[in-house]
């Protein structure tokens, strides 16, 4: 819906109404200006694809997600082909993958027990100091590689 839109600094979606929508992937994929996103009450219960949401995202400072509900995620990175302009474009792509500005990001609220991709899912956080994974169930996951690939900043 956004992907790749490079002017967008600010985005308030607060009031989106998401209830019956079942993919997200790639929604904010590549907004390489976004610096301030609120999407504080997304309905996300329905949700599976949560793959490259904010892919490339590297001005984006920090972002609130606690009022997500990830409860039916099953994609959180992976490999994955999508088309643009210039046509299919194939990438390993994880959820926050390129989100060079964030300093820390607390997802203790994800429900990840149905999730089964979440390769490179933080690749290219350079900055990221603090992630909180504590609620990750990982019992169905058959693809983490390079989960934190250029994670360099990373204490816990």
């Amino acid at each position: 819906m956004f992907s790749e839109d490079i002017s967008l600094k600010k985005l308030d979606l607060h009031n989106f109404y998401t209830e019956s929508v079942a993919e997200i992937h790639f929604m904010f994929s590549k907004c390489t200006s976004l610096e301030e996103l609120n999407i504080d009450n997304f309905n996300t219960s329905k949700i599976k694809y949560f793959a490259g949401l904010f892919l490339g995202c590297k001005s984006l400072k920090k972002i609130d997600l606690s009022s997500f509900d990830t409860s039916n995620g099953t994609e959180f990175g992976g490999y994955y082909q999508w088309a643009n302009v210039s046509g299919c474009v194939y990438s390993n792509c994880g959820m926050f993958s390129g989100c060079s500005s964030l300093t820390e990001i607390d997802l203790s609220n994800f429900d990840t027990s149905n999730a089964i991709y979440m390769g490179r899912m933080f690749e290219g956080c350079s900055n990221l100091v603090n992630v909180n994974l504590s609620s990750f169930d990982t019992s169905n996951v058959t693809s983490i590689g390079g989960m934190f690939s250029g994670c360099k900043s990373l204490n816990s």
